[in-house]
C-alpha cells in the first residue's frame, strides 16, 4: 500500500513538473511573439517612412523638370529674338 502512495506521489510531482514546463514554454513563446509583432510594426513603420520620402523626391524631381523645361524655353525663346 505504501508503495502505491509513493508511485502516485510520483506522478503527481512529475505531472506538477510537465505543467509548469509546459507554462514556461507557452511564456517563451509568447514574448517570442510579442517581439516579432514588434519588430513588424517597426519594419513597416520604415518602410511608410521610406515610401513617403520617395513620394517627395519623386515630386521634388517634376518640379525640378518642369522648372528645367520652362527656362529652356524661355531660353530658346530669347535666342530666337537675338539671333
Amino acid at each position: 500500500m505504501d508503495e502505491c502512495g509513493n508511485e502516485a506521489d510520483d506522478l503527481r510531482r512529475e505531472k506538477e513538473r510537465l505543467r509548469e514546463e509546459k507554462n514556461d514554454l507557452l511564456i517563451k513563446c509568447n514574448k517570442q511573439i510579442q517581439n516579432e509583432k514588434h519588430e513588424k510594426r517597426m519594419y513597416k513603420s520604415e518602410n511608410d517612412r521610406l515610401v513617403l520620402k520617395i513620394r517627395q523626391m519623386d515630386m521634388e524631381l517634376a518640379s525640378f523638370s518642369n522648372k528645367t523645361e520652362d527656362n529652356e524655353s524661355g531660353f530658346s525663346r530669347l535666342t530666337k529674338v537675338y539671333y
